[in-house]
């Protein structure tokens, strides 16, 4: 009997020693160490999938067993699995999907661990919050740094807590929005400076919860890159069915040669097709009528007038709906003014150069027919309306004149348009010779109208007589 008992006893232990290391392979052989800056979790934050993986080791290649450890969900599309040991010590670490193996990688190695929460989307690691009132979100619709005169978006979330939650944001110590159900705030700074921002939750029993976010603003003053600062409607503005919409781009910047900024909007349907004939202009409104149900995508260019011809970048989207309130009318219509026309930034640049790009010839791209810019009613002063002067749509050989040369060098070209512009701006007063060779639009005087004009003729579009 005591034999017995004690191989009975030796089988048990072996049988454990097995288990236990079966447990090591699978699982973690890390030496467990207190959590330090990083803790002792790691958190994956997906909408891929709902059963991911985590494989993980340190530097001596010690950790999980391929294909890696179930994670587990924690709630809004984030899941985690404790390993046991300081986030710190690990080497690297690689996220899978749907059980694990070689096909189901959602990264390769991830080797710098700088949080303890990875975002797939953006690829970043922050710290989760672990707290009972957990702040999910929080941030600038605009990355840092940004302008004096931007329009920033200012926002959080939060999640937990015990009954309503409430929320604040500061810039430095100035509230910008006190303790309401509000989750967001526009933000216009005014001076150029690095600024805290600080984003605080609080719930029905007074525990609160704070995120900061260091933000960079600079001056627009001297700046010869084109800055976009917002528009108008703002980002996520529901707009209506079958109702106008004027897109107003606010840009800065471009203080270089003329200091004259142009501006392209193109604006896309639900469906991804364009609505609207894209081309660069000095004016900065663009008018549309949305007729689909949906989202509208509208991406805003901002050129500078260098030769380079930078250029920025922003990209809106609105929702068309049946229900929302019609948007105010703009209190002017710029749509159709002097400063509509297309211009041309370079050689390279022409707007014209393809069907995309040629202007509308709609009657919003007609001409301003405002007071002073009326031309005579008779006959003898209207432009003329033969077909050589409308626009072709065909590239055609542009025929050497000196019509519309304002430098004087014996030809007419894009300078001598941007020049024009330059002096339009200026309000210059021209000589009677210079409105004898530069009226090409015989209207009695020099104005934009007359360098678009030019501008056309060298994209081959119109012919000066």
């Amino acid at each position: 009997m005591t034999i017995r008992k004690t191989t009975v006893a030796s089988k048990a232990i072996a049988v454990l020693m097995v288990i236990t290391l079966l447990f090591a392979a699978n699982c973690i052989v890390l030496g467990a160490s207190a959590a330090g800056n990083l803790g002792t979790t790691v958190y994956l934050k997906t909408t891929e999938t709902t059963t991911p993986y985590l494989h993980y080791w340190d530097s001596d290649g010690k950790g999980s067993a391929w294909p890696g450890v179930a994670m587990t969900a924690e709630g809004g599309d984030v899941y985690s699995y404790d390993i046991g040991a300081d986030l710190s010590t690990l080497k690297g670490v690689i996220f899978l999907k749907d059980g694990g193996g070689d096909g189901s990688k959602m990264t390769g190695d991830v080797d710098v661990i700088t949080g303890n929460l990875y975002d797939l989307s953006s690829k970043t690691w922050s710290m989760y919050d672990t707290s009972a009132l957990r702040i999910k979100s929080f941030g600038a619709d605009l990355a840092s740094p940004q302008y004096t005169g931007s329009k920033i978006t200012l926002s959080m979330d939060a999640e937990g807590g015990d009954g309503n939650l409430q929320y604040q944001i500061m810039v430095n110590d100035a509230i910008l929005s006190d303790f309401s159900a509000t989750k967001s705030v526009a933000w216009e700074p005014t001076s150029a400076g690095d600024y805290t921002i600080n984003f605080t939750a609080k719930d029905g029993a007074g525990e609160s919860n704070t995120k900061t976010l260091s933000y960079t603003v600079k001056s627009v003053d001297g700046a010869e890159e084109p800055i976009f600062l917002s528009a108008t409607p703002a980002n996520g503005t529901q707009i209506k069915k079958d109702s106008a919409v004027t897109v107003t781009v606010n840009g800065a910047g471009g203080q270089v040669n003329n200091n004259i900024l142009f501006y392209k909007t193109e604006v896309k349907d639900p469906s991804g097709n364009v609505v609207n004939t894209a081309y660069y202009q000095t004016g900065n409104k663009v008018a549309f009528q949305p007729d689909t149900l949906g989202d509208y995508t509208v991406t805003m260019y901002i050129q500078s007038n260098s030769v380079k011809n930078d250029t920025t970048i922003a990209t809106y989207t609105y929702t068309c709906t049946n229900d929302a309130q019609t948007l105010p009318p703009e209190i002017d219509d710029p749509v159709i003014s002097d400063s509509d026309k297309p211009v041309i930034t370079s050689d390279s640049d022409k707007p014209v150069q393809s069907d995309s790009d040629k202007p509308a010839q709609s009657d919003s791209d007609k001409p301003a027919e405002s007071d002073s810019d009326k031309t005579a009613e008779s006959d003898s002063d209207k432009p003329a309306e033969s077909d050589s002067d409308k626009p072709s749509n065909s590239d055609i050989d542009v025929p050497d004149t000196d019509f519309g040369d304002y430098d004087e060098n014996g030809k007419t070209e894009l300078k001598d348009a941007y020049a024009i512009q330059a002096d339009v701006l200026a309000k210059k007063t021209f000589t009677a010779d210079q409105i004898a060779k530069c009226d090409v639009n015989h209207d009695g005087k020099i104005s934009l109208k007359d360098a678009s004009l030019i501008q056309q003729y060298r994209a081959g579009l119109v012919v000066l007589k």
